[in-house]
C-alpha cells in the first residue's frame, strides 16, 4: 500500500477510440466509474520525485508531450486525504503547484471529487490557453491568451465555501461559435 517512484519515465496513452493507459495499465474512464481513483485514495501513501511522464494522445493526432513531475505525495487515511503536487507542463510556464486537504463523505467515494470536504490551492504561471485549446478538445471555437493564478478555495460536495484567489489574464479572447465576433 505504498509506492514509491523517483527518476523515471512513464508512458501514458490515449488511444484513438479514447483509451487511456499509464505504464500499460488501462484505465476505465466512464464518467461515473471511479475505479482508478478510488485505487489511487486507498494507498497508504505516494511518494513520487522526478519522473517524467511522455503523454501520446493518438486521439488527437498530436505529438508526445513531456509533463515532469518534480513532486506528488498523497497521504491517506480511512477517510482523510492529503495530497501535494509540482509539476512543469510544455503548457505554462515555471512549475505548477497544486495541494489538497480533504475527507471524503461517509459513504461517499474518495475518488469523487463531488463527494470532498476540505481545501484546495495552487499556483499557476503563464498558462497559454492556445496551447491548451490546440492539445485538447474544448466546446470553443476560439480561445487565447495567457493566464495566471493563484489561491486557496475551500470546497464543500464541489462547491466553494470561502477561500480567495488571485487570476489575471492577458489578451484573452473566448469565442464559443464561429458566428460571434472576436473582441
Amino acid at each position: 500500500h505504498e509506492i514509491y517512484i523517483e527518476d523515471a519515465q512513464i508512458q501514458a496513452q490515449r488511444s484513438a477510440k479514447g483509451i487511456i493507459t499509464i505504464a500499460g495499465i488501462t484505465l476505465d474512464g466512464g464518467s461515473n466509474d471511479y475505479a482508478a481513483e478510488n485505487w489511487l485514495f486507498s494507498q497508504d501513501l505516494i511518494d513520487i520525485k522526478n519522473v517524467n511522464i511522455v503523454w501520446d494522445d493518438e486521439q488527437s493526432k498530436k505529438l508526445p508531450s513531456n509533463i515532469e513531475v518534480q513532486k506528488l505525495s498523497l497521504e491517506n487515511g480511512i477517510r482523510k486525504h492529503r495530497g501535494a503536487l509540482v509539476a512543469v507542463t510544455p503548457w505554462n510556464k515555471g512549475p505548477l503547484e497544486v495541494n489538497v486537504d480533504f475527507v471524503h463523505h461517509i459513504g461517499g467515494q474518495p475518488g469523487n471529487w463531488r463527494d470532498w470536504i476540505g481545501n484546495l490551492s495552487w499556483n499557476l504561471t503563464a498558462l497559454d490557453l492556445n496551447q491548451i485549446a490546440k492539445e485538447f478538445k474544448l466546446k470553443l471555437y476560439s480561445l487565447e491568451g495567457i493566464l495566471s493564478s493563484n489561491g486557496n478555495l475551500k470546497i464543500d460536495n464541489a462547491k466553494p465555501d470561502g477561500g480567495e484567489f488571485f487570476v489575471a489574464v492577458d489578451k484573452l479572447v473566448v469565442q464559443l461559435s464561429k458566428s460571434e465576433q472576436l473582441s
